[in-house]
């Protein structure tokens, strides 16, 4: 298994303290315009704003107090972004506030946005910076690429399965120590990534046009095409790929296909070898982090060097390289994915290759056709 471990208990706190995951979640929709969600600037509801004093010591009967001053001053309330994720279930809010923590976490204070590179004015790459990325970015159909220097993952062995592939055919060998207690082998390591945001708008008329239903949204606001994704989507777990596709399947064989046309490619322009690099999915938030493992053969500041230096060439690269696969037709014809073409090593990819399919990208009713 594969996790965002916190550097520090300190850093998850802080993350976690007023608002919680609510906080998170409202930071991700709302595009993560600021930093971090600490830096955030919301309007606070009244029940947010009482929890607050009473965390910082007031007492209840004060809080509300001035909770309801606060209110007649018209100083609390909904903003767009939280009027679009009260419609969202307890369920969904908390599966999408789940991987917002996560998201939060991992590029706390070591995020980079390509929409902030610098460079000296008269300089070559001011033009790059200025033109050329925001070009290529809008050309792939990509919201933003942010870079995290210090990614912090932690991968985990806790024991193997026997038996079949299916869901429920397969039996769990626990690892265990003399005693019989469970025994986790693992890796925690702070290493480079990129973490790659899918256009909300883009993403909701590509779902809606393979026939998924979600809901009256506004395709003028990406807050609005987001909230749509998390209410109607429900990601299926590995291993239980149905028989007729849902949104939740489809949005995953999306970002999946991304991630892995992306890396084979991100290989080529890091110096890197191809399973030295792996992926965390976060396709309910439209994202995935695309990251260097700390023990592979790779080159460290690969991923940086490609990020300021030609982010625009890997992503036109993207777009524009060859799209059939050298086993075609059997492989379109058959799932769409094989070694010639999406596949990466098993090491890389969590979900063991499945979940792919190069017409979820190119093509008719293609995301980026």
């Amino acid at each position: 298994m594969a996790m965002i471990n916190p550097a520090s208990p300190d850093k998850l706190q802080a993350i976690l303290g007023p608002g919680g995951s609510g906080r998170a979640l409202m930071w991700l929709v709302e595009g993560m315009t600021a930093m971090d969600p600490m830096r955030m600037v919301a309007s606070s509801t009244k029940a947010e704003l009482i929890k607050t004093l009473m965390s910082n010591g007031l007492t209840q009967e004060l809080a509300e107090a001035m909770a309801a001053q606060a209110e007649a001053a018209g100083q609390v309330g909904q903003s767009p972004v939280e009027a679009e994720l009260a419609t969202l279930s307890d369920s969904d809010r908390e599966a999408a506030g789940h991987d917002a923590v996560s998201i939060a976490t991992a590029t706390y204070d070591s995020r980079t946005p390509s929409r902030r590179l610098e460079a000296p004015t008269e300089s070559e790459l001011a033009e790059v910076y200025s033109a050329n990325y925001p070009a290529a970015l809008e050309r792939a159909r990509l919201f933003e690429v942010d870079l995290v220097e210090r990614f912090p993952i932690l991968n985990a062995m806790y024991g193997y399965t026997r038996g079949g592939n299916g869901l429920g055919e397969d039996r769990l060998c626990t690892f265990r120590d003399k005693r019989g207690a469970y025994r986790l082998y693992g890796d925690l390591a702070e290493t480079e990534a990129l973490l790659i945001r899918l256009e909300p708008v883009r993403t909701a008329r590509w779902l809606e046009g393979r026939g998924h239903s979600l809901g009256i949204w506004d395709d003028s606001s990406d807050a609005s095409a987001r909230a749509a994704i998390l209410r109607s989507a429900s990601i299926p777990p590995p291993g239980d790929e149905p028989a007729q596709a849902t949104a939740g399947s489809d949005l995953l064989k999306l970002i999946h296909s991304y991630s892995h046309r992306l890396m084979r490619l991100t290989s080529v322009y890091a110096g890197i070898d191809r399973d030295s690099l792996s992926e965390f999915l976060l396709p309910l938030n439209l994202a995935f982090f695309m990251y260097a493992t700390p023990k592979g053969d790779f080159v460290l500041g690969g991923m940086q060097s490609v990020f300021e230096s030609n982010l625009d060439e890997l992503l036109g690269s993207f777009v524009d390289a060859e799209r059939r696969c050298p086993l075609d037709p059997g492989c379109s014809r058959g799932s769409g994915a094989c070694s010639g073409c999406l596949h990466v090593g098993e090491p890389s990819c969590r979900l063991f290759n499945t979940y792919l399919d190069r017409q979820t990208l190119f093509g008719q009713g293609g995301y980026l056709d």
